[in-house]
């Protein structure tokens, strides 16, 4: 989707509506999309039939394809059957291989060479300490509204230490204590980032929207599709023993 030309009408001005808001300058009525999922997006549009569509988009909604969660088909789970067969019977042959090395070699172990000493490394006893870890938990909530946000992130800044918050906003994880920063984050909001060491759980952790915002008619921009495809693959592969013997005929 695209707007080519964003109504230069302000969205607080205008006239709210069970749909939306009426926008008197155009004389129609501008669907608040910002909170709408790609499938969401997808239903309205098509129930317009082909009409005039005027909305309200976030930045991170245009100039993408729009993409709706598919169940996978019966060509992908067979293909993905033969996948894991094929794994199975390599992982098979490769235990087969290592067990005949070792048949191979009867008898006391073989001496080792001493290592060569290192310069770089350093000897001694080691001493390991071990990591404390500090529960964190708490809810994300829109600033304005105060509604949760489900499916925002909540993670240790440049880590993969974290958690996306439930249906009604709420997160819970183990995080290591020290000097790190949390990273929350959501779409459509502005995302905070918060010192570990001030967190007291549970937390509330509200985040302001995304001022980015963009009115105007809607465009759809048809995405062309690949000159190959999954399935075309899939019959191509199966065909093949087929021309094999075929040729020795």
């Amino acid at each position: 989707m695209e707007v080519p030309r964003p109504c230069a009408e302000a969205w607080e001005a205008m006239t709210p509506t069970a749909h939306g808001r009426h926008c008197a300058a155009c004389q129609h009525t501008v669907t608040d999309f910002t909170h709408k999922t790609d499938a969401e997006v997808l239903a309205l549009l098509r129930q317009a039939a082909g009409r005039r569509v005027c909305g309200r988009f976030r930045a991170d909604q245009l100039q993408r394809p729009l993409l709706v969660p598919q169940s996978a088909s019966r060509w992908q789970t067979r293909l993905l059957a033969a996948s894991t067969l094929l794994g199975l019977r390599t992982l098979g042959a490769e235990a087969t291989q290592a067990q005949a090395v070792q048949v191979q070699h009867p008898g006391p172990p073989a001496p080792v060479a001493p290592a060569s000493i290192n310069p770089d490394k350093v000897s001694g006893e080691a001493s390991i300490s071990p990591i404390r870890y500090l529960q964190i938990s708490g809810r994300v909530l829109d600033a304005v509204t105060g509604e949760p946000l489900p499916g925002a992130t909540v993670l240790v800044k440049d880590t993969r230490v974290g958690a996306a918050t439930g249906a009604d906003g709420s997160f819970e994880f183990n995080a290591p204590s020290g000097k790190g920063m949390l990273l929350i984050s959501s779409v459509g909001f502005k995302p905070r980032v918060l010192a570990i060491s001030a967190i007291t759980s549970p937390i509330q952790i509200a985040l302001q929207q995304d001022d980015t915002r963009l009115l105007g008619e809607v465009i759809i921009i048809p995405v062309p599709r690949p000159w190959y495809s999954p399935r075309t693959w899939w019959y191509t592969l199966r065909s093949v023993p087929h021309r094999v013997a075929n040729i020795w005929r």
